[in-house]
């Protein structure tokens, strides 16, 4: 897709890494934003390794 925007891809993600973990406002975002998620995955598991399906886990967020 970056290349059909005729965009350097290499640029384009050396911008989202720069981003998320350039300086420590940026890595307090990127930790922020992704604790809930990672909580969610981790209740997903658990319940997967008890033979119980939930397939809502984002929904509960």
């Amino acid at each position: 897709m970056l290349l059909a925007l005729k965009t350097n891809p290499l640029e384009a993600y050396g911008a989202l890494v720069q981003g998320a973990f350039g300086n420590i406002s940026g890595i307090t975002q990127t930790l922020v934003k992704a604790t809930p998620l990672l909580l969610v995955g981790l209740g997903v598991v658990i319940a997967f390794r008890g033979g119980v399906i939930n397939i809502g886990g984002e929904g509960q967020m």
